[in-house]
């Protein structure tokens, strides 16, 4: 049965009203802490979810004048990022049959999709809008004509994405590509209205994986595009910080190492800060990074390869209209055969105060699971002898090498038998 959000979150507040309506207003502080409590008990509730690993090399991006043959048959990428219409229109989404053959050419089909601001020329769009806009719609993007930033805490417009996700679902995408989660800082920082901004765009992409997984989307990847700061912010606490990498799959991030004002072919200048954070908190995570840089001069195309491969950034190149297709890039090295081993998902994810990690070896040998905080610390060994060939298990029981426990967070397990490794990550709740 379909869940109601709408009314779900009338009646969380009906409640509220009734139970609090002799005490004083909450403070900033006092909401925070609530919007807290929420966020962990969502993340909890999602306990007998399925893994969703990422395993990829190559990935392309197109969101205008797409050819469902061309993709499928151009053999450069192992994942393609597209709008779920080749218009904008209901009327024009792709069919079932279309994604499945892109599915069955061996790609991952992922639809593009814009929480963070409203398009004027999508089938929610109503014409009255302009005239007299809803309480949730924002001023219109002076930089993408057509697009306006909106107040994506409000359930009217959560409501829309909900009704736009049914359509994805039934297409049969294998997940989304959110863009303009940064729009949090536009709320924030730029006209300052709402100092929980980033707590809400956290909790949005939370309850859109709720959604998901409640509506037969269980299965579908979640991967934001930039806004990859949020993380970072002073309202941000470290459960919301895990909880919100816990349901990333991947993030997209636009020019990183190409920079400036033009629309293609900007100088090399990285952004060190963008980086750290990507380095730091996402790939020590277990987050993919999928990299687009809006270059066609092949000098630069060159030298972004070599970067690429250096942050181990699944790279990609295109004109910024994105109304091309490109081939896929190969800049990571391809990794060993795993097949020798096998390394399965924790169960119970999350957990407290154990969890179980089952994994197979294919030949006899010398064999280590070790557990990594989110910083890339090593700080478990719970396994380091010879394995027989064979199914086998250890415990983790959510201590580090000192016997101390361990804070909640995401924690990384890595197997490794000579020249093969695997890793995963698992998340420990107290």
């Amino acid at each position: 049965m379909k869940l109601n959000f709408t009314v779900l979150s009338f009646l969380f507040m009906f409640i509220t009203i009734a139970t609090n309506i002799q005490s004083a207003p909450l403070t900033i502080s006092e909401e925070l802490a609530l919007l807290e409590t929420d966020t962990i008990q969502e993340h909890t509730s999602g306990l007998n979810t399925p893994e969703r690993v990422l395993d990829i090399s190559r990935w392309a991006y197109q969101l205008q004048n797409l050819d469902i043959t061309q993709v499928s048959e151009n053999n450069s990428f192992d994942l393609i990022v597209m709008d779920n219409s080749s218009d904008g229109s209901y009327e024009n989404s792709y069919t079932s049959t279309e994604i499945q053959t892109i599915k069955e050419s061996g790609k991952i089909a992922i639809s593009y999709i814009s929480i963070g601001e409203a398009e004027d020329y999508r089938s929610y769009w109503q014409s009255n809008w302009n005239t007299n806009p809803p309480a949730w719609l924002g001023d219109e993007n002076p930089e993408w004509a057509g697009n306006y930033k909106v107040r994506y805490w409000h359930s009217a417009w959560q409501e829309i994405i909900y009704s736009y996700l049914d359509n994805i679902i039934q297409q049969g995408f294998d997940g989304i590509y959110m863009d303009i989660i940064d729009a949090y800082w536009y709320w924030l920082e730029e006209t300052q209205e709402e100092p929980l901004a980033a707590v809400y765009m956290i909790q949005f992409v939370e309850s859109i994986r709720a959604y998901l997984d409640a509506n037969g989307g269980e299965d579908m990847l979640i991967i934001p595009q930039n806004g990859e700061y949020i993380i970072w912010e002073d309202s941000v606490t470290d459960e919301m910080k895990v909880s919100y990498l816990s349901v990333c799959d991947a993030i997209g991030i636009e020019d990183i190492f190409f920079t400036g004002d033009l629309d293609e072919n900007n100088q090399y200048a990285p952004d060190t800060e963008r980086l750290q954070v990507l380095q730091d908190e996402y790939q020590t995570s277990g987050v993919v990074v999928l990299s687009v840089e809006y270059l066609t001069q092949q000098p630069l195309i060159n030298q972004y390869t070599d970067v690429a491969q250096q942050y181990n950034f699944i790279p990609y190149c295109s004109v910024r209209d994105l109304d091309v297709l490109t081939n896929g890039i190969t800049s990571i090295t391809p990794p060993l055969n795993d097949s020798m081993i096998e390394l399965a998902p924790n169960y119970p994810n999350p957990f407290n105060p154990e969890t179980t990690i089952n994994f197979s070896v294919k030949e006899a040998g010398h064999v280590t699971i070790s557990i990594y905080n989110i910083k890339g610390q090593k700080i478990k060994t719970l396994l380091n002898k010879h394995k027989s060939s064979g199914n086998h298990h250890v415990v983790w029981y959510g201590k580090d090498n000192s016997n101390n426990k361990c804070t909640s967070g995401i924690y990384l397990y890595k197997m490794r038998q000579g020249n093969y490794t695997q890793k995963k990550k698992m998340v420990l709740l107290k």
